[in-house]
């Protein structure tokens, strides 16, 4: 399963934790934005994977959705992530350059 992770802040301890936690499982969407393959798992096992310490603080406001299919305009890289970690209904998306290849 492919998630959203959403974080409020772009100061997050969220972030790092999730590169951490998800080396070869996440991608970097925006500052504060990531997708996160975790097969098997819901919302709530992601973020207890995290371990993100107790007391939470303004920069730990998160969503984490699954998603279920997907549409949209990014990077050709994104739409390749989600086709190798699979699970999510495909939809035809475009893809535009951002001039580096």
């Amino acid at each position: 399963m492919i998630f959203a992770v959403l974080v409020k802040h772009t100061e997050s301890r969220i972030g790092a934790l999730l590169e951490q936690k998800f080396p070869n499982d996440s991608y970097k969407f925006a500052p504060n934005a990531w997708f996160v393959s975790a097969p098997g798992a819901s919302s709530k096992d992601l973020w207890d994977k995290l371990s993100v310490p107790a007391p939470y603080t303004e920069s730990d406001v998160t969503v984490i959705t699954r998603l279920t299919g997907h549409y949209g305009v990014a990077e050709s890289s994104l739409w390749e992530w989600i086709a190798t970690k699979g699970s999510v209904q495909p939809t035809p998306s475009a893809s535009f350059s951002d001039g580096t290849s």
